[in-house]
């Protein structure tokens, strides 16, 4: 086959640039917040932008600018739900409005910070690769010395993200007008109204909101409908990304370590009143699906890495329900006075260490996967001495899989952790803090390996 008929085949194959993914991605991000409360999760909408930006990022450098600002709004969004987990464990009415406050205004000016940049990007690139191929959408309603509707809906949302954002944490500096309030001087507390200024706050960002949204699904809708714009942006694609078959490499690995380090930050136990507010089966759920995505990329058998993780979170979810179930009707002391309470709690532990063993299992699977990486995915750039490269390459390898001893210490160290705790916290109350310090440990890990990992699998891929 010539190289002529090569690229008329590349040329054949129809590559979507999901953009009606990116526009179905804005419906989750026109809301009001009310605070830090979200009613509709924005971090819904930044995962699908996570998803469908990845072709399009490829194409323009500043698009892959506007990727990476998306891919940390994501943490910020988890960071989010975290933060609302810690305000509501305060016990005294000043602290959470206090706390409030804080998070409000911490999370407010990340927010105009990273997407200002986020969406300047995304514009940005939109438009650089309107002047790069043939449209009727993106450079539309350009006139001599005027601006086209690209831009004016630039200017749009960065106004849009400025607002909603300051109206999400203005209400909340009432709160530092509620302390040296003075009857006798007939001051008004500010912090009387908050409700009321919330949900002032809430309709005007909502129908700035809605016009807003409006506006930019039919902004990403011509641009779908732009054909014209699209297949030439399929072909660009075709020709130009596709043989880069490295790149996919790198992009299922780093989307399956990312996964892995998700997944161990929801194994960290974070327990009120001996619940655990961070169910442990969102974890297991985040290594399945990374496990399920390392399948094409990894030489480990399928059924094993299809099985174990879905195994797991059966019982991480038996374990949750289990511990509800017991805490819902008993507590610990109630074990030594009523027969139902101990059986309930007999039926808990066998729960949890069953759990714990697949979590077992799970490790060694992980281990055995980041191994699978390190052999076929990590090296150097081959020299012209086979021989001595093969053991060269071979050294390193070994070199390379020390690192993974760490992360084979943490997890028995947290195997270990919870062991003890399901046993003894009826005992020692010191009990669920070693629990949080090894998941914290077995995190910090896991985290660390992948990292190194990653540098090794660059290494080997920096001049394709």
């Amino acid at each position: 086959m010539s190289s002529q008929d090569i690229t008329t085949e590349k040329k054949d194959k129809t590559v979507k640039m999901n953009f009606k993914l990116i526009l179905i991605s804005f419906i989750f991000l026109f809301n009001a917040n009310i605070n830090v409360i979200d009613v509709f999760p924005d971090i819904i909408g930044y995962l699908i932008l996570f998803f469908a930006l990845v072709r399009l990022s490829d194409l323009n450098e500043d698009i892959a600018d506007a990727y990476k600002f998306f891919r940390y709004m994501l943490i910020v969004e988890a960071a989010k739900i975290l933060s609302i987990l810690w305000v509501f464990g305060l016990s005294q009415r000043d602290e959470q409005n206090t706390g409030t406050l804080l998070i409000a205004f911490v999370f407010s000016v990340l927010d105009v910070i990273i997407l200002f940049n986020a969406f300047n990007k995304l514009f940005s690139g939109l438009i650089s690769l309107g002047y790069k191929h043939p449209n009727t959408s993106v450079l539309a309603g350009k006139k001599a010395n005027g601006r086209s509707y690209t831009e004016k809906m630039r200017s749009f949302t960065l106004f849009f993200i400025v607002f909603r954002a300051a109206m999400s944490v203005l209400p909340e500096f009432s709160n530092l007008a509620s302390y040296g309030y003075d009857e006798s001087s007939r001051t008004i507390n500010l912090y009387e109204y908050i409700g009321l200024m919330r949900g002032m706050s809430f309709v005007l960002v909502t129908v700035v909101g809605v016009v807003w949204l409006v506006k930019i699904i039919r902004y990403f809708f011509r641009i779908n409908k732009d054909t014209e714009f699209c297949s030439s942006l399929s072909n660009a694609y075709a020709c130009e990304i596709l043989p880069k078959k490295s790149l996919f490499i790198r992009r299922n690995l780093a989307a399956v370590f990312f996964l892995f380090v998700a997944a161990s930050v929801f194994m960290i136990d974070f327990r009120v009143e001996y619940f655990n507010l961070i169910p442990d089966f969102v974890g297991a759920l985040l290594f399945t699906l990374g496990f399920f995505i390392s399948v094409k990329n990894v030489t480990l058998k399928k059924a094993w890495v299809r099985i174990i993780p879905v195994i797991y979170v059966l019982t991480s979810v038996l374990a949750y329900v289990s511990e509800l179930t017991f805490f819902d009707k008993y507590y610990y002391g109630a074990i030594y006075r009523n027969a139902e309470a101990y059986k309930a709690y007999c039926v808990m532990c066998a729960f949890s260490v069953l759990n714990i063993l697949v979590f077992a299992f799970t490790s060694v699977l992980l281990i055995c996967c980041l191994r699978n990486v390190i052999i076929n995915h990590t090296g150097f750039v081959y020299g012209t001495d086979a021989q001595k490269d093969s053991e060269r390459i071979a050294a390193y390898h070994r070199e390379s899989q020390r690192k993974l001893i760490f992360l084979t210490v943490t997890s028995v160290i947290m195997i270990a952790a919870d062991i003890f705790y399901t046993f003894f916290a009826v005992k020692y109350g010191f009990a669920g803090a070693i629990s949080v310090l090894a998941s914290i440990l077995f995190f910090v890990s896991v985290l660390k390996v992948t990292q190194d990992i990653s540098e090794d699998i660059e290494t080997k891929y920096m001049l394709d």
